[in-house]
């Protein structure tokens, strides 16, 4: 689940909240028709759909995006950075391939 919050720039009071949720591929869409031109928006995480998968990552928990249409772009569809969840348990052999890319740096 994905939530766009939308805040007052200047008193930081939440004015605009609305959910969505991610199909199988993680893809989102959250349709938005009011303009936020003196608003800071955010798409935050909420929660993982997938279990073992439920620890949002540090500093991907969280996009800005500007909602208005008064900033010069003339698409009124918007993209958000990528957020994501980390896996509870790494996989198998992460840690052997992990340190192998540690070691290739070394080289450099």
């Amino acid at each position: 689940m994905v939530r766009l919050v939308c805040s007052d720039r200047k008193s930081g009071q939440v004015v605009f909240k609305k959910e969505g949720y991610t199909d199988k591929t993680g893809k989102y869409q959250i349709r938005v028709s009011e303009d936020h031109l003196d608003q800071i928006c955010d798409a935050v995480l909420v929660k993982s759909s997938q279990l073992g998968c439920a620890t949002m990552s540090p500093g991907r928990e969280r996009a800005r995006v500007i909602l208005t249409n008064f900033n010069g772009i003339s698409s009124t569809t918007r993209y958000a950075n990528a957020m994501g969840f980390m896996v509870d348990e790494p996989e198998a052999g992460c840690a052997e391939m992990m340190k192998m890319y540690q070691e290739d740096e070394e080289d450099v």
